[in-house]
């Protein structure tokens, strides 16, 4: 019986011991642009975002380094769960989409790494079904994060050898510079009313500034040094010299994120997953051994992470109340790579598969797995 299933359905539905549901592979859309060899690095899903009945699909690559250099520009996919069809939407000038954002009925992707001259930097934004454009981020040649609040845009820039934040109003017309230093602002973080501009941070210099916080009556970041390496990533042993916060998800208590080490030049290898309560209480989600946080949504009230180890892809649900948490396992389900990404509609997930190199500098053909790049689909019913 399972030969006959697995024969009707061209080999695309897996059947796997997962309570007797079924995986489905729905395709792999960005095989059409990167078909094969270390092009299929860039089939990395690296975001998936529900919006307005879709999910958006981000890959290509801006690294510099390592297999598939600079991969764009890249096609922004969607896939109807209803229709269960991708539609190519819309082309970006980037050569990576890293982040998708979604704020009042708005769906807005940073200009990860521009394709184009660095006199200017992009955000794109669909409202009301149609795709527009800002190439205002004056020398931004990275956006990596965006806000909106307090109807201002907030975006996290790298500039050439140093690091800013932009902000504009919801026009993006014309942006002011608030905040400028070393490095690169990587990504935001909200804590009730309170936002934080976030940067790398050194092992080897726990007191070096990486966080600073937005003083709206005085409109600048204000230092904050007491939110250094110890105290963002508690309980754990850092292997590496810089250290990122990722997939920074706000929620009603405080605010989850994934602990990561730099990687590959722009990307990332997650190590941890921590919980920052809005009064700056912060703990580390203790998760199995050899379990690596991926993703974290927010869907219908309820706070759901991705995990991996190896090629077995979890879905944890966690319930936080004040700095307390309880993990259940939703699903698990095993297969020939592992899921960077994910994403839930009714009462099924969806997942976007990857695969990573261990030394950009060094690789081998064979870490690229053929599966990059697949969508899946598990219902949990």
């Amino acid at each position: 019986m399972i030969k006959k299933k697995l024969f009707f359905f061209f080999i695309l539905i897996f059947f796997i011991n997962l309570n007797a549901k079924e995986v489905l592979l729905l395709g792999n859309p960005y095989s059409k642009y990167y078909k094969d060899n270390e092009n299929i690095y860039a089939r990395n899903i690296w975001d998936m975002q529900f919006f307005e009945g879709k999910i958006y699909l981000g890959a290509g690559n801006s690294s510099n380094i390592g297999p598939a250099q600079n991969a764009g520009r890249v096609t922004i996919i969607s896939f109807n769960p209803k229709t269960e069809k991708f539609e190519y939407e819309y082309e970006v000038a980037e050569e990576q989409i890293d982040i998708f954002k979604v704020y009042n009925n708005r769906l807005y992707v940073p200009g990860h790494d521009a394709t184009q001259k660095w006199t200017y930097g992009n955000i794109y934004k669909k409202e009301k079904d149609k795709w527009e454009k800002y190439r205002t981020l004056p020398k931004a040649l990275h956006v990596y994060d965006l806000v909106e609040k307090d109807e201002q845009l907030f975006t996290s820039i790298g500039l050439l050898g140093n690091s800013a934040v932009l902000i504009s109003d919801l026009a993006a017309s014309t942006w002011k510079e608030i905040l400028h230093g070393r490095g690169r602002v990587y990504s935001f973080m909200l804590l009730e009313d309170k936002l934080f501009a976030i940067k790398t941070f050194k092992k080897q210099v726990p007191t070096e500034l990486s966080i600073t916080q937005w003083i709206k009556e005085k409109e600048i970041f204000s230092s904050r040094f007491d939110l250094n390496v110890n105290r963002m990533f508690p309980n754990t042993k850092l292997e590496k010299k810089m250290i990122k916060i990722i997939k920074t998800t706000i929620l009603k208590s405080g605010n989850l994120y994934i602990g990561a080490y730099t990687h590959n030049d722009h990307q990332n290898l997650p190590f941890g997953l921590y919980f920052i309560s809005n009064d700056l209480l912060i703990n580390k989600v203790e998760l199995k051994k050899n379990e690596i946080p991926r993703d974290i949504i927010v869907r219908e009230n309820k706070v759901y992470v991705l995990v991996s180890d190896k090629n077995k892809n979890i879905i944890y649900s966690f319930e936080f109340k004040n700095d307390n948490y309880k993990i259940n396992k939703i699903l698990s389900f095993s297969y020939k790579t592992f899921a960077r990404s994910f994403e839930k509609y009714d009462n099924c997930f969806y997942f976007g598969m990857g695969s990573e190199i261990k030394n950009p500098k060094k690789w081998d053909l064979k870490e690229l797995k053929i599966e990059t790049g697949d969508i899946l689909k598990v219902c949990n019913d």
